[in-house]
């Protein structure tokens, strides 16, 4: 390949990963925790931690929804009751906003007519959600991340070509000693080649889902605006030829469990994950009952029944689908991991951590390969990109683990606010502190702040932690193992760089002082 030719797709790697690097850093970190994001919701939610599924719950859900907001009878959905998260939540949207609820379970005798608790405050769970697929800024989150996607997939592709030769001959080395460069290098060669297949997809999958929009947007365009008249009809269940409209029914909407095994009648591997209602108790209301269908690749699908007489009037799902729906389900099914079982997921988690370190060891290599080594004075965007990749990617730990621990302590504030200030203040500290400073002060509080998520578990519900102990449940115990597991190797890696910064050299971007 020519120099020019090579020198060109260096310089796209470069800046094609220095410029989605922080927000593609934010997207693995979060979306490795959404792997588990049902965990996470009964954890944070101490009502819920030992609650039975039950699909009677459900039915009760629904009375209390319709008691306190007869409006919403028009459309809301409920979150079918499950081992990761057995608490159903209802939502629907209501006065311009979106509400979330469940039931009062503060009455412990459950006599009398079911209550709901407002889940109003942004919830840790969903709230890393929205930080893996729109860095929490919708609506124009998602676009931006659409838009790294693509950016993320041209720094794989020209990264491929500029580092193959390299990589062919040393894709077993990792070096460590003086040679810094080096090491960082070896490092993100082999993060980014032994999971490329995984980054590859998610590049593709993350791009398809956040500009679904405006890919839809283009196709109107090339069609006309005749395309837009199509989407309703391409995203609903009902899309698959349906029977002959019924007759109107004017009996009582059927119980969740009668609803689910007229469902299964139709698809009898279906797992229940939520279900809409639509015109709740009037003749025609029917019933939309979303899961997964084992052993398919796009496992998601739907069936649509009359809610007062539970018969199927339309469905797609595995085996049963038009192509759009074939191919929307395919690359969710790919991006989340849904296609797997626990095993699967926790491939996913461990591969976005790589994700993630795949990206903050691209800028340190970066960073050493513009170090000036007898030089006192770092050039100014040397020093910028390290303020900025320690206030990003540790400030992103740190709001993540201090949200973790306010979910327990402060419920009522929500984990959006609560991570905000925390990152804001990461990049205020970074803004007038040496970067190996920052670095070791931010590294120390994230590991007191995962320390912290399980003391206040313990002070909070040690009779939880002893009932799950008891039940063998080892979901929930899972997650204070790996807080633990995360304050030691902060702690480890803050202790590293205050030997860099104590001991290490005075020149770079790293050293005591950068200016």
């Amino acid at each position: 390949m020519r120099a020019q030719t090579l020198k060109t797709y260096q310089w796209l790697h470069t800046w094609s990963g220095i410029v989605a690097g922080f927000a593609l850093f934010i997207a693995f970190l979060a979306g490795a925790l959404t792997m588990f994001e049902d965990e996470i919701g009964r954890w944070e939610r101490p009502q819920a931690r030992h609650v039975q599924p039950s699909m009677d719950d459900v039915d009760r859900l629904a009375a209390a929804v319709l008691t306190a907001h007869p409006l919403a009878a028009t459309r809301f959905g409920i979150v079918w009751p499950s081992a990761a998260m057995p608490d159903p939540t209802a939502y629907w949207f209501e006065r311009g906003r979106w509400h979330f609820a469940a039931l009062d379970r503060r009455d412990a005798s459950g006599r009398g007519a079911p209550s709901l608790m407002p889940l109003d405050t942004p919830r840790l769970a969903s709230f890393v959600n929205q930080l893996h697929y729109a860095l929490a800024l919708p609506p124009f989150g998602t676009y931006l991340m659409g838009a790294v996607s693509i950016a993320f997939g041209f720094a794989m592709l020209s990264g491929l070509v500029v580092h193959w030769p390299r990589m062919a001959k040393d894709i077993f080395a990792l070096r460590p000693g003086k040679n810094r460069k080096r090491f960082w290098q070896d490092a993100h060669n082999a993060l980014g080649l032994f999971a490329l297949p995984y980054y590859a997809m998610v590049a593709v999958t993350g791009g398809f889902m956040c500009l679904a929009t405006v890919i839809a947007f283009a196709f109107n365009i090339a069609f006309g605006h005749q395309f837009a008249a199509a989407l309703p009809a391409m995203w609903s269940p009902n899309a698959l030829a349906a029977p002959a409209e019924q007759a109107r029914s004017d009996s009582a909407p059927l119980s969740a469990a009668q609803l689910l095994a007229a469902a299964r009648r139709e698809v009898p591997d279906l797992e229940p994950e939520w279900i809409t209602f639509v015109d709740y108790g009037a003749p025609k209301g029917t019933a939309e009952l979303w899961g997964n269908v084992p052993r398919a690749l796009g496992t998601r699908g739907a069936v649509t029944l009359r809610l007062n007489s539970g018969i199927v009037t339309g469905g797609q799902y595995a085996g049963a689908r038009d192509a759009n729906h074939a191919v929307g389900s395919a690359v969710y099914g790919l991006h989340f991991g849904t296609y797997g079982g626990l095993a699967l997921r926790c491939v996913y988690f461990v591969l976005g951590l790589c994700g993630a370190a795949m990206v903050f060891t691209g800028n340190l290599m970066w960073l050493e390969a513009r170090r000036k080594r007898h030089m006192a004075v770092q050039p100014l965007a040397a020093r910028n990109v390290a303020r900025a990749t320690v206030g990003v990617c540790i400030g992103t730990c740190v709001g993540l683990a201090v949200a973790f621990a306010g979910a327990r302590c402060l419920p009522g504030i929500g984990a959006n606010r609560v991570f905000g200030i925390v990152l804001a203040a990461s990049l205020v500290h970074c803004a007038w502190r040496a970067p190996v400073l920052a670095a070791r002060d931010l590294l120390i509080v994230a590991s007191v702040a995962c320390a912290g998520i399980v003391l206040a578990d313990v002070a909070l519900g040690a009779s939880d932690l002893l009932e799950s102990i008891a039940r063998h449940d080892w979901a929930l115990l899972a997650i204070d193992v790996a807080a633990v597991a995360a304050a030691c190797v902060f702690g480890y890696v803050a202790r590293i760089a205050h030997v860099r910064a104590t001991r290490g050299a005075a020149t770079g971007v790293w050293a005591r002082r950068t200016a």
